[in-house]
């Protein structure tokens, strides 16, 4: 086991797989009172580069991995398979409190844009799995990216390569965004139509002849 490189002793490794064990089958309580003691766990991953985090988000454990936000874990620490704490938390939606889990990824920085190896980040899997219809989480979202520093062509460009429809994006009370993505969606509209060959049923007139008098 590593902690952000350095190697750690066996007695350590010992206390992260208990408390990964109490996670693992959501004991709670456990798992908070081991964290509580052994503070510096909040920074330690695996050799898959799975943090408490990661599986605390992963079994729906959100008592546990609010405190491990609030103790300064890195929510953007990605494990080997490029997977965020927030990534994770769009992947195991619905569990128990996901709406105050999001709310607390967001509040501690999670990357909206980060993606994993698939090539999806967080609002590319909500889109994905189309649950436009958890309303308090899609606002959430919409909030995170207006109060993000992201221009409006960037914003629109994150919106576009997630596959978010313009229907779900009107809320964000950006008009330039809305327009940008018109735009976006127009192009690709045009670059996926067919040409425009003519079948043998469409001869052009200039191939007929008139009839000539005789």
């Amino acid at each position: 086991m590593t902690i952000y490189g350095c190697l750690l002793t066996t007695p350590t490794i010992n206390v992260y797989y208990e408390i990964n064990f109490h996670i693992q089958n959501r004991n709670s309580k456990a798992a908070l009172a081991m964290l509580k003691e052994h503070p510096l766990q909040s920074r330690f991953y695996d050799g898959d580069g799975l943090t408490h985090l990661h599986i605390a988000v992963s079994k729906g454990l959100t008592d546990v991995a609010i405190y491990l936000m609030k103790q300064g874990c890195n929510v953007n620490f990605a494990d080997c398979e490029g997977n965020t704490a927030l990534t994770l938390a769009m992947q195991n939606l619905p569990f128990e409190r996901d709406t105050e889990c999001i709310y607390y990824l967001l509040y501690y920085g999670g990357n909206l844009a980060q993606k994993n190896k698939e090539g999806l980040n967080a609002l590319g899997i909500f889109a994905e799995r189309n649950l436009f219809r958890k309303k308090n989480i899609h606002h959430a979202l919409l909030l995170a990216i207006k109060s993000c520093k992201l221009s409006d062509i960037k914003i629109a460009e994150l919106l576009h390569d997630a596959k978010w429809p313009i229907s779900a994006v009107l809320d964000i009370q950006k008009p330039n965004v809305i327009s940008i993505m018109e735009e976006m969606d127009d192009n690709a509209r045009r670059r996926i139509l067919p040409s425009q060959t003519m079948s043998s049923f469409n001869t052009p007139r200039s191939q007929y002849r008139r009839p000539q008098r005789h």
